[in-house]
């Protein structure tokens, strides 16, 4: 809506779009009111004067309100339409709101206008709201949907029933399986029985609880072994009912492959270890056999390092 309200009135007697006019500008002081009484000149106006709102008279000579209301549907359906009219029974006012006026006012109650501009004001800037609110949410919902689909983790959603709903391009490339067929099966339907009941203890464990896991996991694939840390939390509906989960699963093959092989390094360096402290020991004591065999025989020990009550040699 513009600063100034514009009002585009369809009208044919003046005096009654006078007293139209008034009653706007006592909740609306800067309005401004653009007159017109026949098709060509409404159209001309919705293009060039961009009304906020448009107030119809019911019936004109050459035009009526129900034919203005079908033109600003498909040429403005955002501007709020507001019908008055001398007289209006029950089945009348109800075809005007069910053809898509937002409001009505009997001129015999013309005291109502300006409420009701103001109230058809407001419903306006709710619906853009609602729009904007709704244009945002798709276009989070196509950002999420690339980000899902591109991500370089494992991504699926599972029902209650443990029914597959969504899964990305990973985790089709790590199963090996088509997505259109795995969606609407289970994992029992798709992995071996052992799997599958990893699979869904694991899941019943967040369903059941309500609250995020993280655990390990094993997949024997058609390439080998992977392992992934896998993190799982239950997805609500609107009345915060669970009612399925969502897993993001990273491989850690490579990290695990990894910690093997240095475990398996650490291993070895602890054998050659002993073993060396092995070496050493016997070599401490073929020194000390050295020794008495020189002490039997009245000669001076060859390891003074190693003679009775001296210290010990220091080991390399």
């Amino acid at each position: 809506m513009h600063d100034v309200l514009r009002v585009l009135l369809v009208e044919d007697v003046p005096a009654d779009a006078e007293l139209s006019a008034r009653e706007v500008r006592h909740v609306l002081p800067g309005s401004e009111f653009q007159r017109v009484e026949s098709r060509e000149d409404f159209l001309a106006a919705l293009a060039a004067f961009r009304p906020d709102i448009i107030l119809s008279d019911y019936k004109l000579p050459c035009f009526d309100g129900m034919a203005a209301l079908t033109l600003a549907l498909e040429h403005a359906p955002d501007i709020p339409f507001l019908i008055i009219t001398g007289s209006m029974n029950e089945a009348t006012a109800v075809a005007c709101m069910k053809a898509g006026a937002w409001d009505y006012v009997i001129k015999e109650h013309i005291k109502r206008l300006g409420p009701a501009v103001m109230s058809c004001l407001e419903q306006k800037r709710l619906r853009l709201e609602r729009t904007r609110a709704a244009d945002a949410l798709r276009e989070n919902r196509r950002f999420l949907a690339d980000l899902i689909e591109h991500s370089g983790a494992l991504i699926f959603v599972k029902d209650c029933a443990g029914r597959y709903l969504l899964a990305n391009r990973k985790w089709e490339e790590v199963t090996g399986l088509s997505r259109q067929k795995a969606l609407g099966r289970t994992a029992e339907e798709l992995f071996p029985a052992a799997t599958a009941r990893q699979y869904r203890l694991s899941d019943l464990a967040v369903l059941e609880s309500g609250t995020p896991r993280e655990e390990e996991e094993v997949l024997e694939s058609a390439d080998g072994t992977r392992h992934f840390i896998s993190i799982k939390f239950p997805v609500r509906d609107d009345a915060g009912a669970v009612s399925g989960l969502c897993g993001i699963a990273t491989e850690i093959t490579a990290r695990k492959q990894a910690e093997d092989k240095i475990r398996n390094q650490l291993e070895e360096l602890q054998r050659w270890h002993d073993v060396m402290l092995g070496r050493e020991g016997r070599v401490q004591e073929l020194k000390r056999e050295v020794n008495e065999l020189c002490r039997r025989i009245g000669e001076t020990a060859r390891y003074p390092s190693q003679a009775a009550g001296a210290a010990a040699e220091p080991t390399t």
